[in-house]
């Protein structure tokens, strides 16, 4: 899937997530200051002649590959040479350490992998009550943090009583990434940015890395061609009245839609005294990349109106920006513009939107 050289493109052809289309890399630039707990990349990918296009809202889904050092470790507990044979995606023979690579998850271990483990091992025998289909909050529990690579070090004996093949066949499918475009065909017609925060951490004394953000930051250049496709999000757009007020609820790194909307879709929603107002939810915690977002933090509305979980510092507003006379425009219409899986945080916008407020059961919310 993933080639050195570029394929000619097609623009008859239709690229979605089973015909991925390969993209080439433009741009990577890490945006993160020296001293940031956190790593946070500007990634653009080229969209020339593969005729997809987006809107605001939707997302580039991104095939990765596994890290090839963590594929080798595998294959080297389990005695394998990398070479044998296993039946691939498409059908074909492929080997398996190209199998591990591109096509099977060799992080989170499946049901069926922990199964198999028990059934083999004696000692690990108490692994088949968590693989019950009743038991499914025991196996997360049990798993969390755990990786293929740590059940291969718990047990050396699995060397010589799994084949390749078996392993592949229990692994689950490798799942492409989705997320959030941070920019519009209006300014880029044949790009799709990203803004992507590595993920990292440390469990059961090994370091670990995100599958796919290692993947873009680590190991891929222009010459590589990664296979991407649109996800769209049909109930996720941007009012049809260019003025019309928005509001923007638990948008994970808090700045992919706004750089996508405000930069491109709607740049006067950023300025005072223009008819748009807008109210939003960032969920980052700190704004380490303030040259990507210029704007972000300039008065939408001015401090006496504003409300926010953190007032004094703008690099660290992490529940509310809402314009007050938004507020007072809609009034109690404002209910059926929110939208949230959290009960709390949908009633915190109506006890600041609505004047007689009541409370929505807990029910509503699960």
């Amino acid at each position: 899937m993933f080639t050195e050289t570029a394929p000619p493109a097609s623009t008859a052809a239709l690229f979605s997530r089973k015909n991925p289309f390969p993209s080439r890399l433009l741009t990577r630039r890490k945006l993160d200051g020296p001293g940031s707990e956190k790593e946070t990349f500007h990634y653009e990918y080229s969209l020339e002649g593969s005729g997809l296009a987006f809107e605001v809202g939707d997302s580039l889904g991104v095939f990765p590959a596994n890290a090839p050092e963590l594929v080798e470790e595998i294959v080297t507990l389990l005695g394998f040479s990398g070479e044998e044979l296993v039946t691939g995606a498409s059908g074909e023979s492929i080997p398996v350490r190209t199998a591990l690579l591109r096509e099977r998850t060799v992080t989170t271990p499946s049901r069926q992998f922990v199964q198999m483990v028990a059934e083999r091992i004696p000692t690990a025998r108490f692994l088949l009550e968590y693989c019950d289909l009743n038991q499914r909050a025991k196996l997360d529990a049990y798993l969390w943090g755990r990786h293929v690579v740590d059940f291969l070090i718990e047990y050396p004996e699995l060397r010589n009583k799994i084949s390749a093949t078996e392993l592949v066949t229990a692994l689950s499918k490798l799942q492409p990434r989705l997320y959030s475009i941070a920019s519009s065909l209006k300014r880029y017609p044949e790009a799709a940015h990203l803004l992507v925060t590595n993920v990292g951490f440390v469990s059961h004394g090994r370091s670990r890395k995100g599958v796919c953000t290692s993947f873009m930051s680590e190991r891929i250049d222009e010459a590589t061609r990664v296979p991407v496709f649109i996800h769209t999000a049909k109930h996720f757009r941007l009012p049809p009245v260019p003025a019309g007020p928005i509001i923007l609820l638990g948008v994970g790194t808090g700045q992919r839609l706004y750089r996508a909307t405000f930069r491109s879709e709607r740049p006067s929603a950023l300025r005072v005294g223009t008819g748009s107002s807008s109210a939003s939810s960032a969920g980052a915690r700190t704004f380490t990349t303030r040259r990507n977002l210029p704007s972000i933090a300039l008065p939408v509305c001015s401090p006496s109106s504003t409300r926010r979980s953190r007032a004094i510092n703008p690099r660290k507003f992490t529940s509310s920006i809402v314009c007050a006379k938004w507020a007072a425009k809609f009034g109690r219409g404002s209910r059926r513009a929110l939208t949230s899986t959290s009960v709390a945080m949908r009633n915190a916008w109506r006890r600041m939107l609505t004047p007689r407020f009541k409370p929505l059961p807990r029910k509503m919310g699960r």
